[in-house]
């Protein structure tokens, strides 16, 4: 099968248009990375630096660490004192029995010299009529 020259024209023509069409995309993708490449440069050198500031913390931390661990083996160990919701271990004394010592006078209200007058006050009594007492 034989292709006419204006076929092969109209193709040609395609493809030159797809080639402009590329080439502008290029152009415009290039524009858009030069910012970019400006950015991952200045990204680039801020990690070196802070990668070198990382090492010179960690060495420092190694020395600290050591002069820390000189000092303690240095200075001789110290209890804490115990907080205040832990109780010794002290042995318990003997109870004493409750009240006063036998023999003790003792330490009640005196009668009064002179009574007033006297009230009887009769025991409550129940639905039988028997004695009982009030809160039984």
């Amino acid at each position: 099968m034989r292709r006419s020259y204006a076929y092969f024209t109209k193709k040609c023509d395609t493809v030159m248009q797809e080639r402009a069409l590329f080439r502008q995309q290029a152009y415009l993708l290039q524009g858009q990375l030069r910012p970019l490449r400006r950015d991952n440069y200045q990204a680039d050198r801020k990690i070196d630096r802070l990668e070198q500031q990382v090492t010179a913390l960690r060495a420092a931390n190694r020395r600290l660490k050591k002069q820390l661990d000189a000092a303690k083996a240095q200075q001789p160990e110290q209890r804490r004192p115990l907080p205040a919701c832990v109780k010794a271990n002290v042995p318990r004394k003997p109870r004493k029995r409750p009240g006063q010592e036998v023999g003790h006078p003792g330490a009640f209200r005196p009668m009064p010299k002179k009574i007033d007058r006297e009230i009887d006050v009769p025991f409550a009594r129940n639905a039988a009529g028997a004695c009982c007492c009030p809160k039984c």
